[in-house]
Order: structure tokens, then C-alpha cells, then sequence
């Protein structure tokens, strides 16, 4: 679907369920509903114009990595961490940030990795045809003066 309104519904969903799913009661579906709200705040981030969307899915992916450890659920883990990393390529390509760049690619290469490694090809696929893309806005930003 093309439009925001379904992803502005999906957020305020989110984040109402935030307010009775909290980290404390239950973490790990606490970390989803983050995840999940990084998610719909990433593709509206895409489709509208600025930084704020993309830099509030950051902090949104963030929180779930904090409950989502590699250690607890490497897959979930891994999946967060590369959708992360997309998000940060899109502030990178609209910021010209380098720094941002980096982050991007090296989280989109260990999440695909471990996720290859862990069997599920479909979300490895997925963080793999991002990779040439961060490589390449690195190598771009890495060159200019």
C-alpha cells in the first residue's frame, strides 16, 4: 500500500501496546512490539522526506536489541540488528554520513551472516541485497573530499 495512513495507524498501535506490554512484565514481547514499531517507523521514514521517522526506528531497534541478546535469540537478534542497519543506510543516504554508512554495512554483513548460519535464507536474503548498496555509499562517501 503506497499511502501512510495504514503504517501512522500501525505506529499508534505500537505504541499503545507499549504501554501495557512494558520490559518489565514481558520482556521479549516488549522487544517485538519495538521491533515491529521500528519497522513501520522505517518504511514511513522511506516514503516521507527528512530524518525524524528513520532516527526514532534507530532508537525502536535499539531498545529490542537490549532484550533481544545474541546470546538469548540469535535469529531475532540478528533480523533487529540488519533492519537496524537499513534504516541507518537510509539516514546515510539522505545525511551523507559516513559514520553512518560504516554501521550500516557492518550490521547489514553480521546479520545476514548469522542469519545464513541459522537457516532462515528468506530474512538472510533480505539483509544480503542491502549490502552492495552500503558498500557502495561507503565507498562513495570514503572518496569525496
Amino acid at each position: 500500500e503506497p499511502g501512510t495512513e495504514r503504517l501512522e495507524e500501525a505506529v499508534a498501535a505500537y505504541r499503545d501496546a507499549l504501554e501495557e506490554w512494558t520490559r518489565d512484565r514481558v520482556p521479549l514481547d516488549w522487544a517485538r512490539t519495538q521491533m515491529n514499531l521500528g519497522s513501520a517507523l522505517t518504511t514511513l521514514g522511506q516514503r516521507e522526506p527528512g530524518t525524524e521517522r528513520l532516527e526514532e526506528a534507530v532508537a525502536a531497534y535499539r531498545d529490542a536489541l537490549e532484550e533481544w541478546t545474541r546470546d538469548r535469540v540469535p535469529l531475532d537478534w540478528a533480523n533487529t540488528l540488519g533492519n537496524q542497519g537499513v534504516a541507518l543506510l537510509t539516514l546515510a543516504q539522505r545525511t551523507e554520513d559516513l559514520d553512518r554508512a560504516r554501521r550500516a554495512l557492518d550490521q547489514l554483513i553480521t546479520a545476514e551472516a548469522v542469519l545464513r548460519e541459522g537457516g532462515h535464507a528468506a530474512w538472510a536474503a533480505t539483509k544480503a541485497r542491502q549490502i552492495p548498496v552500503a558498500q557502495a555509499l561507503v565507498d562513495r562517501l570514503s572518496a569525496a573530499p
